[in-house]
């Protein structure tokens, strides 16, 4: 039996269309919107591995704050940042 991911890890599953995988899904939950809707951030690949790649990238990234975060950001306070 499967275990349970903790919070904030993601989430990786098969991709199937039309009843044939055609790859790898990951989805990532990084914020709710003023409604209170989750937002979620996903990535495709043709292997379980290149998914789980990305969303540890993204993941990093995120805990290393270089992806700003779900909140709406101007130009011009993104470029005198």
């Amino acid at each position: 039996m499967a275990t349970k991911r903790a919070n904030g890890e993601g989430s990786i599953v098969k991709n199937i269309r039309n009843g044939v995988q055609i790859g790898w899904r990951a989805s990532i939950s990084i914020g709710r919107d003023e409604k209170g809707k989750l937002i979620r951030k996903q990535f495709t690949g043709k292997t379980q591995k290149e998914v789980k790649e990305k969303l540890d990238i993204y993941r990093t990234k995120m805990l290393l704050g270089s992806i700003v975060s779900a909140d709406k950001i101007t130009f011009e306070d993104w470029f005198y940042t």
